[in-house]
């Protein structure tokens, strides 16, 4: 039994150490966890924007794709006493613009006579 008495009390000064080493590690462990939280915040705050910003991307995008810029210009006049040949003439070069699709496309009355007043 002496034995037994003998080991505890070597063990009683070692006790203190342990509880010190386990406060120190303690503490470590909390400084980290409140490190990970802030870390974590940032990263949820970031993660926020992030989705904002990627919506609205997308919806600029879908705006874009379905936008249309549209420009009409119509010009009118009438063409008195003109030749039938010249006529037959404009009306060939007006539906070779519309055929090659240019950027000024020109039409003409088809119902028009030349000499009408």
């Amino acid at each position: 039994m002496r034995r037994e008495v003998e080991e505890a009390r070597e063990q009683v000064p070692r006790l203190p150490a342990i509880v010190g080493q386990f406060k120190t590690e303690q503490a470590r462990l909390q400084r980290e966890v409140a490190t990970t939280k802030e870390k974590l915040t940032r990263v949820r705050v970031n993660q926020s924007q992030t989705d904002f910003r990627l919506a609205e991307l997308t919806k600029a995008a879908a705006a874009r794709s379905t936008a249309l810029e549209m420009k009409v210009e119509r010009t009118s006049f009438q063409m008195r006493e003109i030749d039938p040949a010249a006529q037959r003439a404009l009306r060939d070069f007006a539906a070779a613009a519309i055929t090659q699709r240019d950027e000024k496309i020109w039409v003409f009355d088809p119902n028009l006579t030349a000499g009408v007043a």
